[in-house]
């Protein structure tokens, strides 16, 4: 059992509106981390060169793990992409890339490099409690989630449409996270495990 529950919120087939949704609800946190965690799957050499852009610094890895056939051993991805060519590169897809980022940097760009695979964004904080001074979430477990192409807080199957997420510890209060969520409208669905 994970350390966090999820709720669906809000489910678009725009991309845009769910960053904005996403957004909207992160003013809620009485505090923000100042990164943001980033993470897509690339299936184009196209997809790669945009993210490649987006998130410079990100870490590129294929998207299920790879052995060397001679071998048998782990093989890494540790290439310079911008020195690798079309063709090569296609050879090594699907890869996905993840990347923390200062919080209000680039998720605009991000959403505007998506792909047709599956990726999130997810903000850490700490969600306010009206009857106290001093925030009681996890920095670690509150926060809020976008899945683009995707209707669970984990990678599962792919969707055409993007889910915006709750999220608040086991351990904090369930019943403030879920008031804070139905400020934005009634949820989707129960709560489920995240990622």
């Amino acid at each position: 059992m994970g350390s966090h529950r999820t709720w669906p919120v809000h489910r678009t087939t725009d991309a845009a509106e769910a960053l904005a949704t996403a957004r909207r609800l992160c003013a809620l946190l009485d505090e923000l981390r100042p990164e943001v965690s980033l993470g897509a799957e690339l299936r184009t050499v196209r997809d790669v060169r945009r993210m490649a852009e987006v998130l410079p610094e990100g870490l590129f890895d294929h998207l299920e793990p790879r052995t060397d056939p001679e071998t048998g051993a782990w093989r890494c991805f540790e290439v310079d992409l911008a020195a690798m060519s079309d063709e090569a590169l296609a050879g090594e897809l699907p890869l996905d890339v993840t990347a923390d980022m200062a919080c209000g940097t680039v998720e605009a760009r991000f959403v505007a490099a998506l792909g047709d695979g599956q990726a999130w964004i997810d903000w850490q904080g700490v969600w306010p409690d009206p009857g106290e001074r001093e925030p009681s979430g996890w920095w670690s477990e509150d926060g809020v989630q976008v899945v683009f192409h995707g209707e669970r807080a984990e990678r599962s199957g792919w969707t055409a449409h993007h889910t915006v997420f709750v999220r608040v510890s086991t351990w904090g209060d369930v019943t403030r996270a879920s008031r804070l969520a139905a400020r934005l409208g009634e949820a989707l669905g129960d709560a489920g495990e995240g990622r």
